[in-house]
């Protein structure tokens, strides 16, 4: 349909095109086996410190802790809970957890960007999926030829390392 001369135009009411996302390191290698343990073993030493913290100001506050067999399951229960609430924690943040960041490891999609919360807490689930089944998605990063794991391939994400205070500015 012609427009007639001096009306107004259609309003185009299209949501405009997203800004596009520029990669943050192309050619990211990564992380090796080895790292990525390490990140997980202090990650394992921080919930246990953060547990025991918790554990004694409940004694000093006066609490009392029963001990026997009634028990046991739901203390396994509520370890089992905070162990997998901080790794999704972080996962819901979009952010990468301590023992990564100490290390200097950084989460990013197959084509070089940060991945959002969303993939993050899908990787989680696969991680998940892949330890209960007898950590055989743990132990593909072994036989792969990238070094990835299952949830690795499957939320196509990856652990690199980075340097977050780098001492000279790269020219590309």
């Amino acid at each position: 349909m012609a427009a007639r001369p001096g009306a107004q135009a259609p309003l185009d009411l299209r949501s405009p095109a997203p800004p596009e996302r520029k990669a943050v390191n192309d050619d990211a290698a990564v992380a090796v086996p080895a790292v990525r343990l390490h990140a997980a073993l202090l990650d394992v030493l921080f919930l246990g410190a953060g547990m025991t913290a918790a554990a004694a100001a409940f004694h000093f506050a006066g609490g009392r802790f029963r001990s026997g067999g009634s028990v046991a399951l739901p203390y396994a229960g509520a370890a089992l809970a905070v162990a997998l609430f901080y790794p999704l924690f972080w996962a819901v943040l979009g952010r990468e957890t301590a023992g990564m960041r100490y290390l200097g490891l950084r989460v990013l999609t197959f084509d070089g960007h940060r991945p959002g919360w969303g993939r993050l807490t899908v990787r989680f689930g696969l991680f998940c999926l892949g330890t209960v089944a007898a950590g055989l998605g743990l132990l593909w990063a072994l036989t792969d030829d990238e070094g990835l794991t299952m949830h690795d391939h499957i939320s196509k994400t990856f652990p690199t390392r980075y340097d977050p205070h780098p001492s000279t500015l790269r020219r590309r």
